[in-house]
C-alpha cells in the first residue's frame, strides 16, 4: 500500500471527523522515533501521524486503514511495523515512505509490536495471539501462548529472551525466541483488600490486568496494569513485588491506572497512565517522582530516544514531549 497523501494535521482534523469535538476525542495508542527529528504516533480509525523536525510538526499519513491502531515500532531507519485491530498489521521497508497492508486469522485484535532486530518480531493479541516474523514482517506466524487471555505488551531483550503480559494477571517469559512460553508466577504482588476486590468486581473490571512490560536488562523488569499496580522484577521476572508510584485522583484517592513503562537505560524510567498521570525515576525505579502536566487526558503509551529527549501520547491527540529526562513536559499537540 503506497501513501496517497500528507496533509497537514489541521487540515487532518477537519476531515476526519464532522465536528472538532469529534476529532480531538481520538486517542493516540503508540508513539516511536527512530532518530531525533523522524517519528511516528498511531492511533484510533487508522490514524497514522508523522515528524521530520522532532514534533514540531506533524502530519498525517492516509493509508486507508479503518480500525484502530496500537502500537508502533521500528527496528533501525527503515524497517517498521504498525498493528492494530481486527488482525490489522501495516509494513515498511523504506522508513515510513510505503506501507503495505498484511491481515492475520484468526482476525484477533492486535495491541503490542516489538522488533528484536530488522529480521525478527513479536505481536501480542487478544484471545492468547502471539505472532512472529522472521523476514522483517513481510509474512508472519503463530506461536502458542497456552492462554486465552488477551495479550498486551511485549519486549524482548534478545532474539532469545523477552516477556509478554495481558489480562487476568498473565505474564509469559521465553528463552528460546518463543518456541516456548512459560507462565511466570506472580505470587502474592496482586494481593488486595477485599474491600476494593469487590468494589472493582462489582464494576466488572479485572483488578489484575497488566498493560504493558519493560525490561532494561536481563534481571531487571516492570509492568504496569490497571488501578495503579506497577510490578518490578529484579530477578528476570521469577518474582515479582508491588510498587506504589502514590498516584491518585478524586475525593476517595482512587488508584490510577497505569498504561505504560519504558526505561531509557537502567536508571531513567517513565510510567504513564489516565487522567494524565506520569511518573518518572532517575535511579532505577527506587524512587519515582510525579509531574503536574498541562493536560488532563489519559496518556497510552511512552518512548524515550536517549535518557534526555522522550514523548508520550494519549486520548484527544495529545502528544507531550520531554528534553530533559522527563522532568518537564510541553504539548506538542
Amino acid at each position: 500500500m503506497r501513501n496517497k497523501s500528507v496533509v497537514p494535521i489541521a487540515l487532518a482534523i477537519a476531515f476526519l471527523a464532522l465536528g472538532s469535538h469529534q476529532a480531538f476525542a481520538v486517542e493516540l495508542k503508540g508513539v516511536y522515533f527512530i532518530d531525533l527529528n523522524r517519528g511516528w504516533a498511531v492511533g484510533d480509525g487508522g490514524t497514522l501521524l508523522k515528524t521530520i523536525d522532532g514534533g514540531a510538526e506533524w502530519v498525517e499519513v492516509e493509508t486507508e486503514v479503518e480500525y484502530n491502531l496500537n502500537s508502533i515500532h521500528f527496528y533501525g531507519p527503515k524497517i517498521g511495523c504498525t498493528v492494530g485491530d481486527v488482525g490489522t498489521i501495516l509494513h515498511t521497508t523504506d522508513g515510513g515512505e510505503n506501507w503495505h497492508l498484511r491481515k492475520v486469522r484468526p482476525l484477533n485484535n492486535l495491541n503490542q509490536m516489538f522488533y528484536a532486530d530488522g529480521m525478527h518480531g513479536w505481536i501480542a493479541g487478544d484471545n492468547g495471539t502471539i505472532l512472529v516474523t522472521e523476514d522483517g514482517g513481510a509474512t508472519w506466524e503463530p506461536q502458542e501462548s497456552g492462554t486465552p487471555n488477551n495479550l498486551t505488551g511485549v519486549h524482548f531483550i534478545s532474539l532469545e529472551e523477552g516477556w509478554i503480559v495481558g489480562s487476568r494477571g498473565t505474564i509469559l517469559h521465553t528463552t528460546n525466541g518463543g518456541k516456548k512460553w512459560e507462565a511466570q508466577d506472580i505470587g502474592t504482588a496482586l494481593q488486595e483488600s477485599p474491600a476494593s476486590y469487590r468494589t472493582r468486581r462489582a464494576k466488572g473490571n479485572p483488578i489484575n490486568s497488566l498493560t504493558s512490560v519493560h525490561f532494561s536488562n536481563a534481571k531487571q523488569g516492570w509492568a504496569t496494569g490497571l488501578f495503579g499496580l506497577l510490578l518490578t522484577t529484579n530477578d528476570g521476572g521469577k518474582t515479582w513485588k508491588n510498587q506504589d508510584v502514590g498516584l491518585r485522583v478524586g475525593r476517595w484517592g482512587k488508584r490510577v491506572s497505569l498504561k505504560d513503562v519504558y526505561f531509557a537505560n537502567t536508571e531513567h524510567g517513565c510510567v504513564v497512565g489516565e487522567g494524565g498521570a506520569l511518573v518518572h525515576t532517575t535511579d532505577n525505579g527506587k524512587t519515582w517522582y510525579p509531574r503536574n502536566l498541562p493536560i488532563s487526558s489519559r496518556l497510552n503509551t511512552v518512548f524515550f530516544i536517549d535518557h534526555q529527549l522522550g514523548w508520550a501520547v494519549g486520548d484527544n491527540f495529545t502528544i507531550l514531549w520531554t528534553t530533559d529526562g522527563g522532568n518537564t513536559w510541553q504539548i506538542q499537540m
